[in-house]
């Protein structure tokens, strides 16, 4: 029992820095194994120990100190997965929000240009892919811009309103309908070009980057499509039930 008590007495004064022996007078022992191996090679005629071998003693307490560390370490990492599992629905780590306040951002910057010729943002969308092709259907122009036609439909009426453009029901096919730029229409050009303009300079960034970038969101949209699409298929097969509701992109027309 008494070496018992010198070992605990050992330990404590090696616990606090700057004394004990077995703290090298200026550094602490860590644990009650370092106390119990010291104590162990410093007593060498003691082999024994009330029938118990210190040395096994001392492997005893290495048993002990490891199943503490580890029993520390999964806590400390229970507490990491809790800290990052409340981080996770911080506003600041939200992708979507970043995207969305960017999104604000663009079309407010677009609408200095725009405003002037009574063009809206999706407008513009319109505006400049017919630009580049001379006519589209409707449905064409939803695949292109993302949009559906509950959207595009009273979209193009305004613009047709304004004058920009014309639309025409096919004569093959009375579903379809056909959108084509008129005149003054595509006298926009130069509005579009400017508020192309005032956005590299706003964003003060380089054409190759805004490649980079704009390929890196289309990326994230095609995976998101192709996502849903999957889902969709499986859910029309029967094999998964629908989870989440359809999203449905609504812009002001």
């Amino acid at each position: 029992m008494e070496h018992d008590q010198s070992l605990a007495q050992e330990y404590n004064a090696a616990s606090r820095p700057g004394t004990g022996e077995l703290g090298g007078g200026t550094q602490p022992v860590r644990s009650l194994a370092d106390a119990i191996k010291s104590r162990v090679a410093r007593i060498v005629p003691l082999t024994r120990h009330n029938g118990v071998s210190l040395r096994a003693s001392a492997k005893a307490g290495d048993l002990h100190v490891s199943q503490q560390v580890e029993e520390g370490v999964r806590m400390a990492k229970a507490a990491k997965g809790t800290k990052q599992n409340e981080d996770f629905l911080h506003l600041d780590n939200q992708l979507c929000f970043a995207l969305h306040a960017a999104a604000r951002a663009v079309c407010k910057a677009y609408m200095e240009t725009l405003g002037g010729a009574k063009l809206t943002y999706p407008q513009y969308l319109v505006l400049i892919v017919l630009l580049e092709n001379e006519q589209l259907s409707v449905s064409e122009l939803g695949k292109l811009l993302h949009l559906n036609s509950g959207t595009l439909t009273p979209l193009l009426k305004r613009m047709e309103a304004h004058g920009y453009v014309t639309r025409k029901r096919s004569t093959v096919d009375e579903r379809e309908v056909y959108i084509s730029l008129t005149a003054k229409g595509r006298g926009l050009r130069k509005v579009a070009k400017q508020a192309r303009v005032l956005m590299v300079e706003r964003l003060d960034m380089s054409e190759r980057e805004i490649r980079a970038l704009r390929q890196e969101l289309m990326n994230i949209t095609n995976r998101l499509l192709e996502a849903q699409e999957t889902q969709g298929a499986q859910v029309r097969q029967g094999s998964v039930r629908r989870t989440t509701p359809p999203c449905r992109l609504r812009l002001e027309n």
